[in-house]
């Protein structure tokens, strides 16, 4: 980095850095951080990967093959489905502005 290099920062309130903008004399450089965003992508991973643990578990295993896990089952496809579909969906529409 020269010397002659300024940066500037934006803090929300809870700490996080929200954008990074690097000065320098031939280009501006905008970096910005959507926090929420991959949390909220990371939570729908998690929700998948859990979800399809539990229908794996249900789907092979003969002894838990009763009704109540098949209700269990059909929960943990729709969660998984609201994980895969509208939890993607509904951050990228929030943090681009489209599909309003």
């Amino acid at each position: 980095m020269k010397t002659n290099d300024s940066f500037d920062g934006k803090i929300d309130d809870s700490g996080l850095i929200i954008s990074v903008t690097q000065r320098n004399s031939n280009q501006i450089v905008v970096t910005s951080y959507h926090w929420p965003a991959l949390f909220l992508l990371f939570f729908s991973i998690i929700g998948i990967i859990g979800n399809l643990l539990v229908c794996c578990a249900i789907g092979t295993e003969r002894r838990l093959h009763n009704r109540t896990n098949w209700f269990l089952f059909s929960l943990a496809l729709a969660d998984m489905i609201i994980s895969g579909v509208v939890i993607p969906l509904a951050t990228f529409k929030e943090f681009t502005g489209k599909g309003k």
